[in-house]
């Protein structure tokens, strides 16, 4: 591999810190699979959940894992360039397919441009010269609702369907068909639906020959018990099996006990009871637990003694016997089963035991899409001999071989629109999987950025679906970018009892923090144009950008400032609230009491000396802050002109430098890999988001340059 990648000249770009290769030329389409997978963008990505066709996903998905891998990539682009005769026309992302561009120099490729215009009749439009994707689509739907659409596959009616079909599907053949996928299966048609095909049918009718002698051989074997049993004889079987182990297990019980008597209290107790316990004395563990209690014995263990079907019964066991005594009661001497007689009953059944055991499965034969759900016994022995004595299995298979006939097959109207969506968008999907080329286009969108969240003035359009935001935020913090998970939810649609909800992460990469909390809404675009009130449930902070950065310190300050002040202010306010519910609350007390000679209370005097020490702290306090304004001052007086913005930008550096220092570093290791790792894709190295990228994904509040402030009657709005 590597040596042919160095043989091939490969064109690369240099995007997001990658070399990617974005392919633009026939050569390059065609030797893709030699491009070495570590070169790729994306090893692996989600088949669903992205801004790109979704039938064009599940085309590229072929094994259905639900994921697209490079192989898969690989395999559809190689698809595309054997039917194509200059690949490198889907670097432009036509809008259909011309004609002209089918390869038909191989008998595949002239089928498919037979094919194509076939389909071009049907729409009516036998002159145009080239075939849209939505159009192959609409013509691929009416040649899969056609019941001989050449795949060799037909499906029942639709539910609710009555009589004759107009293709011919009498409701005995409707009926046998669903039949035959009920019990063998079916196969997927080209309309998406299960349908049965030659060789399912021949599966069928094998099966149901086998069955059919197997029945015979059974009823055979029953015919000596169903006489003596009532015609119970198949519930009897099952109660018969179902309690042979657990009786076998009694009886060899109750021989241990006789070969050694000593040990019939640990036989007769079970494995429940444990001999080892302290002093030798057997004790219960776990006696009363019903799943304990069913490994006990069916009854009390003695030498040679007879099961009694009535008295002492396990009570786990006991509805199972008592059926078992009811069925058996013709074969039964009395209420007792001995071991000679439970050997004669095992002997009896051998016959229709050897038959039940040989019942025939599903024989090897062609795969289902669809598998059986049914079996010949749910269809009854009688139909089952009406089937195999009919016509039907010719009737159908002379259908299906006709339907093979048919000249416009809708295989290869799938073929054809399977065509036009890779000629017309496969390479969108290589420049969001071989690279990211539209991610970084600045004027497109990327895959995988699934809609616009509006929130704090700020559009983010960098957002990816989340499953479990703990196991999500775990991976995705590693990005550096600082992200929001909300939780987004809109009202019901029409015929739908519930809203809908969805949880996403947002990447804000430009303005600022500061009212990005939990619990502040605002709304989410999907691709789909749907609206969803969006509400922030956790927040991953890191540096959005240098200029958040800047200030980030003096915001930091001020926030400090203010809640000192706030503090203070709201201790002052306390004590002054204090002061007067002390006041009022004690002003009748200071009534009722005597006056003072002099005509009342003296009223306290302020005491100087007291509040000397304070006055003079506050003294101290200004006259230091007055000598260091007045030092400044002096200081920059003395400099020259030139050297007072030095001053100012030293001050600034210090303060706001090593915020700056932190978030450039930290703005430089964005990387969009562990978003999207966390969201189910397999990325490739280090995708960076740089400083103009991280601008574009998220757009600021801007006003208009033509706007203005006023009211609506024209008067200016000052406030």
């Amino acid at each position: 591999m590597h040596n042919e990648n160095r043989a091939f000249q490969w064109n690369f770009r240099r995007l997001g810190g990658l070399d990617q290769v974005v392919p633009a030329q026939t050569e390059e389409y065609r030797r893709l699979g030699e491009l070495d997978p570590k070169l790729w963008v994306a090893l692996s990505c989600p088949a669903s959940g992205l801004a790109l066709d979704e039938r064009l996903l599940s085309l590229v998905d072929e094994d259905r894992d639900g994921r697209i891998r490079v192989p898969d990539v690989v395999r559809a682009v190689d698809w595309a360039c054997a039917r194509l005769r200059s690949p490198e026309e889907m670097a432009a992302l036509p809008a259909s397919l011309p004609m002209d561009a089918i390869d038909d120099s191989r008998d595949e490729g002239r089928r498919l441009l037979q094919t194509a215009k076939i389909m071009l009749e049907q729409l009516n439009k036998p002159e145009a010269g080239s075939l849209g994707p939505e159009e192959a689509e609409a013509a691929l739907a009416v040649a899969s609702e056609s019941l001989f659409n050449g795949d060799g596959i037909l499906p029942p009616p639709e539910e609710g369907a009555n009589g004759t079909d107009e293709d011919g599907l009498d409701p005995g053949m409707a009926r046998f068909i669903s039949e035959a996928i009920s019990v063998a299966g079916g196969a997927l048609d080209a309309g998406g639906r299960a349908g049965l095909n030659a060789e399912l049918a021949r599966v069928f009718m094998q099966t149901l020959h086998e069955w059919r002698d197997w029945h015979n051989r059974l009823r055979r074997a029953a015919a000596p018990l169903k006489t003596t049993l009532k015609g119970n004889t198949s519930a009897a079987w099952e109660s018969l099996r179902g309690l042979r182990e657990k009786i076998d297990d009694y009886f060899l019980r109750c021989d241990l006990a006789a070969y050694a008597p000593e040990a019939a209290g640990i036989l007769d107790a079970g494995s429940l009871f444990d001999p080892a316990e302290a002093g030798g004395a057997v004790s219960p563990s776990g006696f009363l637990d019903p799943e304990g209690l069913s490994r006990l014995p069916l009854s009390r263990v003695e030498a040679g003694r007879p099961l009694d079907l009535d008295a002492g019964l396990n009570p786990a066991w006991r509805e199972r016997i008592n059926a078992f005594s009811t069925l058996f009661a013709p074969l039964l001497r009395d209420r007792t089963l001995s071991r000679e007689e439970w050997r004669e009953l095992l002997v009896l059944f051998a016959p229709y035991q050897a038959v039940m055991e040989a019942k025939p499965t599903r024989p090897a034969g062609a795969e289902a899409d669809f598998p059986p759900h049914a079996g010949p016994e749910d269809l009854g022995a009688s139909r089952v001999d009406e089937i195999l004595n009919s016509d039907l299995e010719q009737r159908f298979l002379a259908m299906a071989e006709e339907d093979l006939r048919t000249p416009a097959k809708a295989a290869d109207f799938a073929e054809v629109e399977r065509l036009t969506r890779y000629y017309c968008r496969l390479q969108q999907l290589l420049l969001n999987f071989l690279s990211f080329a539209d991610f970084y286009a600045m004027n497109k969108e990327a895959a995988f950025q699934t809609g616009t969240l509006y929130l704090d003035g700020k559009s983010c359009d960098l957002c990816v679906p989340v499953q479990d935001v703990a196991r999500h935020s775990s991976l995705a913090v590693h990005s550096r970018l600082f992200l929001v998970y909300c939780a987004c939810r809109r009202a019901p649609e029409t015929g739908q009892a519930e809203g809908q909800s969805i949880i996403i992460a947002a990447a804000v990469t430009a303005g600022s923090d500061d009212l990005l909390l939990e619990n502040r809404n605002g709304i989410y675009l999907d691709k789909q144009g749907r609206i969803w009130d969006a509400t922030i449930i956790k927040a991953i902070n890191n540096p959005i950008s240098l200029r958040q950065a800047v200030f980030s310190p003096y915001q930091r300050l001020g926030r400090m400032i203010s809640e000192q002040i706030q503090q203070f202010a709201g201790q002052k306010d306390a004590e002054t609230l204090n002061r007067a519910t002390t006041a009022v609350t004690g002003l009748p007390a200071a009534l009722n009491e005597p006056q003072a000679a002099g005509g009342g209370a003296a009223p306290a005097k302020f005491d100087l000396g007291k509040n000397m020490g304070i006055l003079a702290a506050m003294g101290l306090a200004l006259g230091a802050i007055g000598t260091a304004l007045a030092s400044l001052a002096g200081a920059m007086v003395s400099l020259r002109w030139w050297q007072i913005p030095l001053v100012f930008l030293a001050i600034f550096l210090f303060i706001s430098g090593p915020s700056m220092i932190s978030a450039a570093i930290k703005l430089r290791q964005r990387t969009l890999g562990p978003l999207l790792e966390a969201s189910g894709w397999a990325i490739n190295g280090k995708v960076s988001i740089t400083m103009p990228l991280g601008r574009a994904l998220t757009g600021i509040a801007q006003k208009p340059p033509s706007g203005g402030h006023g009211m609506p009657d024209g008067t200016k709005q000052w406030l």
